[in-house]
């Protein structure tokens, strides 16, 4: 599922904003595949579909990689790239993604028609009020039923958990077909828990994405939980 938000100056269309739910995610299509390489062609194919030419492309978190997936493999195809708090390296995911799931799992079994309810199981798993609010936003009550439902295949994303952590690309000896020269932007924050990778790997960056630069905004974090800026707002 794709919208369209444009951007007007003044009289002038400066440019097109479009923001693109990956499957398994908002109301896009779902399907029992999901990987870095399946969600970065169904963007490119998305792209040639709609005949947009010379995109900027920007990507936060799991969006960050498919960003990335789509300039390493067609660096010809994006003019420009802003990648939201996650580098090009393997990582090994904390507990909280799939407690997440867990959660969403129980919340389903139980039937429930208030959210309330919903949030109060979701506490158990998830104490921070910004990343539970952002959550039961998938969380869609049924006309027929009453019942809350997740709109999202909270099955599939768990099983795909443990892929989610990699990085294809990943190594210090890439090829020259397989960089991305153009203007890259790389966005952390100072209390995020995915800052260490930009500290602790600065040549794997550089290796893949050789115009890169990387800002740290200083009392930011990935959701907000960190800190009382989340970087998915603040950028």
């Amino acid at each position: 599922m794709a919208y369209l938000v444009p951007n007007r100056i003044g009289d002038h269309w400066q440019n097109l904003l479009v923001c693109n739910d990956a499957r398994n995610h908002g109301e896009s299509p779902h399907n029992d595949k999901h990987t870095y390489d399946l969600m970065g062609s169904d963007l490119i194919q998305f792209i040639q579909d709609h005949n947009i030419e010379n995109p900027m492309l920007m990507g936060h978190s799991m969006g960050g990689k498919v960003m990335m997936n789509i300039s390493l493999r067609q660096p010809q195809l994006p003019s420009k790239l802003i990648v939201i708090d996650m580098a090009p390296i393997k990582l090994q995911l904390t507990r909280e993604y799939s407690d997440h799931i867990e959660a969403m799992r129980e919340i389903q079994s139980r039937r429930l028609t208030k959210q309330k309810e919903a949030d109060e199981i979701l506490q158990k798993f998830e104490p921070d009020l910004i990343v539970r609010q952002f959550l039961l936003t998938n969380l869609k009550k049924s006309r027929s039923t009453g019942v809350y439902q997740f709109r999202i295949p909270y099955d599939i994303l768990g099983r795909a958990l443990s892929q989610m952590g990699g990085f294809s690309f990943e190594t210090q000896s890439v090829p020259e077909s397989r960089r991305y020269h153009g203007p890259t932007l790389f966005i952390t924050g100072g209390k995020s828990p995915f800052r260490k990778q930009f500290v602790d790997h600065p040549e794997l960056i550089k290796a893949q994405f050789p115009n890169s630069v990387i800002e740290n905004i200083e009392d930011a974090g990935h959701w907000g939980k960190e800190s009382t800026k989340c970087l998915l707002f603040v950028v």
